[in-house]
């Protein structure tokens, strides 16, 4: 991982979503990646054994004994097959659980970053649909938690743009759990033309795993191991394919055509099954969202809509810049 050195009046950037966690030094005149990008989980020990520093979960007791882990090292005891219960305290991009989301953030500053809180101000990304409670428990816990000097708070769609050099545009964010489309103007949201689509990267996760399952009776893709396992093949073997016809042919129960791609995988019980078209027919839900019983239009016709309903002076240089961002671009 690559850091950076960072005077004490260097901003640190944070970008807390539902799937992942971004952060990194904002670097006058350059613009580089986040020298930090984690899982955005808290992962507790479980055990069968009800302790008294213990308490009753469904799948087992949480040992409050054992220190939480965090982000890719909660991921790899789970991936181990160590008893590791994940959480994740963002829930479509709103922080739902906020200790644990400032346990997350003081690991990123102490093990990732590797600065004091209290030595750098911070830039906040938030959703735009963020309720104003919830962004006025989060600033407090920053101020009296981790003791950040000061804060900005920005919408993550707008801070996001500048990375083009695009002070104007339309930015589709495909987030863990919804696909937003946002237009900027001049800096500023035109919130006219905002959308949202119920649909993100973890139904991406549940359909691969259900159109996996139909290849055999036996799979049984559920575990939390499983999950993440399917999430690294639809990351690395997944893609939109162009030229797509909306046909109930290509989606029936056993539509897998008989020239479609010969692509292999290992399941994490030693299966071996070939994904063939479901490399592109699980992403084209994100354009066809009806193809999983869900109302409301694909992403490409959000971004037509979410211009059409933008200002007549904004429609044309919206349409010229249209920017992809979010964890499951």
């Amino acid at each position: 991982m690559t850091m950076y050195e960072a005077s004490a009046s260097c901003p640190v950037v944070i970008d807390c979503g539902s799937s992942q966690t971004r952060a990194g030094m904002a670097v006058t005149g350059r613009h580089i990646r986040p020298a930090v990008e984690i899982p955005s989980v808290v992962g507790r020990r479980r055990t069968n054994v009800p302790p008294r520093n213990c308490w009753s979960q469904v799948d087992g007791f949480l040992d409050s004994g054992h220190p939480p882990s965090f982000g890719s090292d909660a991921v790899t005891l789970v991936l181990r097959g160590e008893p590791v219960r994940l959480t994740y305290p963002v829930n479509e991009g709103v922080y739902s659980d906020m200790e644990s989301v400032g346990s997350l953030l003081e690991y990123v500053y102490q093990e990732c970053l590797k600065v004091d809180p209290r030595e750098h101000p911070l830039l906040l990304t938030e959703p735009v649909y963020n309720p104003a409670s919830t962004r006025e428990r989060a600033t407090e816990m920053l101020f009296e938690e981790l003791g950040i000097p000061s804060l900005n708070i920005s919408v993550k769609e707008v801070a996001a743009l500048p990375s083009s050099g695009w002070q104007d545009g339309i930015v589709v964010d495909a987030g863990e759990a919804m696909t937003s489309v946002v237009p900027i103007s001049h800096g500023c949201v035109v919130t006219s033309g905002i959308r949202k689509l119920y649909l993100g990267g973890a139904d991406l996760d549940v359909q691969l795993a259900e159109r996996l399952a139909r290849r055999a009776d036996h799979i049984r893709l559920t575990s939390t191991k499983d999950r993440l396992t399917l999430r690294q093949l639809k990351e690395s073997m997944c893609y939109c394919r162009p030229g797509w016809h909306d046909t109930d042919d290509d989606f029936d129960e056993n539509g897998y055509c008989a020239g479609g791609e010969d692509s292999h995988i290992t399941l994490p019980d030693g299966t071996t099954v070939d994904m063939a078209d479901d490399k592109w027919k699980v992403p084209e839900s994100l354009f066809h969202p009806h193809l999983l019983g869900i109302e409301g239009s694909g992403i490409g016709d959000m971004v037509v809509e979410s211009i059409e309903d933008c200002p007549i002076d904004d429609k044309l240089k919206l349409y010229k810049k249209i920017m992809l961002a979010g964890e499951h671009v």
